[in-house]
């Protein structure tokens, strides 16, 4: 049971982390809902275009955890802060990436009927990108050594400051989605400023050398070689689902409202599983810098007993409580209640199953990253995502008309079959290690 504590242990405070994290995005669209419902599907449908290289890019700076960790386990604490400046260098870098996207971009990701709207919105997320990849620099710093109570507490002020400006910006001021951009970009330039002067205090630079703050090139392109594989693998899996949803959009608005509402509360509680899955890569990292097998492969194991406990408990807010949730998200004078209901809970029901599937599945990815098998995980994502779930939909819908229920049962067979394959590739690198493990003690034998 002693992994097992110390996994709820180290994954406890990081889930209240992401909570906060993800309250933000969830209050901003409740906000928004409670104004316009079509506010609401415009700030969703463009988001998660925006989010497609948001995630990336923060994909690549979460990557210095993996160093600190192992740095860490080893204890070799001076090295701890120069993985972090290679990446707060990379968050600089991105505005490359982040300036053309704001400024060509907005034809491609914006849909015609959400420009009014939208616009501003994807301008505003675009241009200031770089501000994302930059707080999960500075926060890989403390999660890597498993202090998450600082991660905590900036976050619970960032998201009390974002909830404050949303409420004014959005109902007060009537701004809509550019008001619920504002406020989240704000916040998150308060959480940076908050980190980098942590991260520079005297105790931090004598201690983890976090004023190594020269650019090491082959550091670099250590963190960029695990941290790539992951950036194309959230491009594509949001690639992805960003054009479900204009399949859906392109059905009615009943179907992308049902979606946004499953959506919305699936991604309130991914605090949960993106909690633990960057748990499990801080002791997985750490039991490989001890060079102990036996704790990384127990924590499989241990992992999913977590996830399941948790699901489990997730059936009160996705199935016994759905009335009360698509209520809140459902404004009266746009949409009937009525003709939308039936489609909610629906999309409820299946967002509960995929919770689920691929809870289980990122459990699998995180011990594969920890282990720098990230292009595992972005081959998985690729070839899953688009052959399973994005190019069938959109036949199914395209050419047969086919209902949303099937939709849905698409999306979780996706995250099935990814679940599955990943674990292929778990077992084989286990099994090496076993035989690698086996071959070390020989030699020290003789």
């Amino acid at each position: 049971m002693d992994g097992l504590i110390q996994l709820i242990y180290l994954a406890f405070p990081l889930m209240l982390n992401n909570l906060s994290t993800n309250l933000m995005l969830f209050f901003d669209r409740l906000i928004l809902a409670n104004d316009s419902t079509h506010a609401m599907n415009a700030a969703i449908t463009i988001g998660i275009s925006c989010n497609i290289f948001h995630f990336a890019m923060t994909s690549i700076a979460a990557s210095a955890e993996v160093f600190v960790g192992r740095a860490n386990g080893c204890h070799n604490l001076k090295k701890i802060g120069e993985p972090i400046w290679q990446m707060i260098w990379f968050s600089c870098m991105t505005f490359i990436i982040f300036i053309p996207l704001a400024i060509y971009g907005q034809n491609i990701f914006i849909p015609e009927q959400y420009k009014e709207n939208g616009t501003m919105f994807y301008k505003l997320y675009m241009f200031c990108g770089p501000i994302f990849p930059f707080v999960m620099a500075l926060s890989a710093f403390f999660i890597g050594r498993g202090k998450t109570k600082i991660i905590i507490c900036t976050n619970l002020i960032g998201n009390i400051f974002n909830l404050i400006l949303a409420y004014i910006f959005i109902l007060k001021f009537k701004m809509g989605p550019t008001g619920a951009a504002l406020s989240t970009i704000m916040a998150q330039i308060l959480q940076g400023v908050i980190l980098f002067s942590l991260f520079l205090k005297r105790e931090n630079r004598n201690t983890f050398g976090s004023s190594k703050i020269s650019f090491n090139i082959k550091l670099f392109l250590e963190n960029l070689n695990i941290g790539l594989p992951m950036a194309i693998a959230y491009i594509v899996e949001l690639g992805g689902w960003a054009l479900i949803i204009r399949i859906l959009s392109a059905s009615g608005q009943k179907y992308l409202t049902a979606f946004a509402i499953g959506q919305s509360l699936f991604i309130l509680f991914t605090f949960i599983s993106e909690g633990l899955q960057k748990a499990i890569i801080v002791l997985a990292s750490n039991y490989i810098g001890e060079n102990n097998w036996f704790k990384f492969k127990k924590l499989f194991l241990e992992s999913i007993k977590v996830q399941i406990f948790i699901a489990l408990i997730l059936l009160i807010p996705f199935i016994f409580c759905a009335d009360l949730i698509i209520k809140s998200f459902i404004h009266s004078s746009e949409i009937n209640i009525n003709n939308i209901n039936y489609t909610a809970q629906n999309a409820l029901n299946w967002f509960w199953l995929f919770f689920v599937c691929d809870g289980i599945k990122w459990i699998i990815a995180s011990l594969l990253i920890s282990l720098k098998k990230t292009t595992y995980v972005m081959l998985t994502n690729l070839l899953t995502i688009w052959f399973i779930a994005v190019l069938p939909i959109y036949f199914y819908v395209e050419y047969y008309g086919g209902t949303e229920s099937f939709i849905w049962l698409f999306i979780v067979l996706y995250s099935i079959v990814n679940a599955f394959i990943l674990y292929l590739f778990y077992k084989s690198e286990m099994r090496q290690n076993r035989l690698n493990s086996f071959a070390y003690s020989l030699d020290s034998k003789i």
